[in-house]
């Protein structure tokens, strides 16, 4: 990537990010400066990573790409939990997600070549691929020094990050249950919010939607509860609510209520 490309790209990603072209005489001078090579990719204790701005916005790119198929999330007083984590990760994906595909073409923008931001696209895809076979296949040193070594000729990495580990995981939990609910309720505005009855291909930042809060009619209600008695959801549980059931737990069983303590308690 040359330079002009690179500083075109500092538009979309943070407007505290800036990029200074400085000779190779004078860089001595820029300590408080990072290369612009370490902006994309950075390798410290054998992960290799790249700018936090730069993990945000792959992070917020990658969850849109199907954060659609979550729209009837948006007024789901069925399971409170998973629409409470829908609208979390719609927020993250308006806060650090800005579109970069649309000004690539030549003269258009700021003039990014399609080529650029594929070959950025390519790399990310390949840290994040790398990112979770580590976290799934640890132990497995070897398979890690072999994928690690396919992908960037570098066999002694040991970890990577592209994307932020804890909202990609809560993403994965919200997908696992609406898959389980089935692509119906897609097609029910007075859920996803959206005029159209088809549901949108793509989840846009800004676009236009219904009150979260909106009533659903009573007899669409128990439709709707029947269906996801028959696929079983009501049992889904995030891990936020697993661990919020087990410290509530842990509280009642540090402080049980005794027989004397509860006789006190009448009394009172």
């Amino acid at each position: 990537m040359d330079y002009h490309s690179a500083y075109r790209f500092q538009n979309f990603f943070d407007t505290n990010t800036i990029l200074v072209k400085v000779s190779q005489s004078n860089a001595r001078l820029y300590r408080d400066f990072s290369r612009i090579e370490e902006f994309f990719i950075t390798i410290k204790n054998k992960t290799i990573t790249m700018s936090n701005r730069l993990i945000q916005w792959n992070t917020a790119r990658l969850i849109r790409e199907k954060l659609a198929q979550c729209a009837f999330l948006h007024n789901f007083p069925f399971n409170e939990d998973y629409a409470e984590l829908y609208i979390e990760l719609c927020n993250y994906v308006d806060k650090y997600y800005n579109e970069v595909s649309e000004y690539t073409s030549t003269g258009k923008n700021f003039g990014l070549s399609t080529e650029t931001y594929n070959d950025m696209v390519m790399h990310l895809d390949k840290v994040y691929q790398f990112q979770r076979f580590v976290s799934v296949q640890g132990s497995d040193l070897n398979g890690i020094a072999e994928l690690a070594n396919e992908l960037f000729g570098n066999k002694d990495l040991r970890d990577g990050m592209a994307v932020d580990p804890t909202i990609i995981s809560i993403f994965d939990e919200v997908l696992e249950f609406v898959q389980a609910c089935g692509p119906m309720l897609n097609y029910l505005p007075v859920l996803t919010g959206y005029m159209a009855l088809a549901p949108a291909h793509a989840y846009t930042p800004g676009m236009p939607r219904g009150k979260s809060c909106s009533s659903i009619p009573d007899e669409l209600e128990h439709e709707i509860r029947l269906l996801l008695e028959h696929k079983g959801v009501f049992k889904y549980k995030s891990n936020r609510q697993k661990q919020q059931e087990e410290n509530n737990f842990g509280t009642a069983v540090k402080y049980p209520v005794t027989e004397s303590l509860q006789e006190e308690l009448v009394s009172l």
